[in-house]
């Protein structure tokens, strides 16, 4: 995953793996982020944010949000 601080910020590493381990590629991975991410911070000074996950087990699978 690459993605801005927009986006970090929000989203403490524990639950990124925790979601990472939940989801079944990284469409539905980011989807959980971005929730967690509207839900903390979207409201405030927010200015963007921005990620991209690649699923790396043998089939080619991107996802962005």
């Amino acid at each position: 995953m690459l993605c801005t601080d927009g986006f970090w910020e929000y989203v403490k590493e524990p639950e990124m793996e925790r979601d990472l381990e939940n989801s079944e590629g990284p469409r539905e991975w980011l989807l959980r982020m971005k929730k967690r991410v509207r839900r903390r911070g979207f409201f405030e000074k927010q200015d963007n944010y921005s990620a991209i996950g690649i699923w790396a087990d043998g089939t080619a699978s991107t996802a962005k949000c």
